[in-house]
């Protein structure tokens, strides 16, 4: 499972992933999109991660008054409070 975390926080594809645990890619993503099944919680977490460490980066470059980041940070409070009410 930490290698499932690790692979996620690459950003590999569910098939690449699939073919470097040798698992099928079909069973894989039914694995993953099952929130009961463990491989969710590692496949989430590690992408999660990765998308942390670059929301982060990107709220530092907004900071400095980075146009395309302040752009992003725009779209990611919306999608925040868009999750918020489902």
């Amino acid at each position: 499972m930490n290698r499932l975390r690790d692979y996620a926080a690459n950003l590999m594809s569910v098939t690449d992933i699939a073919v470097l645990l040798d698992l099928d890619p079909d069973e894989l993503r039914e694995a993953i999109s099952d929130k009961y099944h463990p491989a969710y919680k590692f496949y989430r977490r590690g992408k999660a991660e990765t998308i942390f460490a670059i929301r982060e980066l990107e709220i530092e470059l907004a900071k400095t008054a980075s146009p395309a980041a302040i752009s992003n940070i725009g779209h990611y409070l919306t999608d925040m409070q868009a999750d918020e009410q489902e």
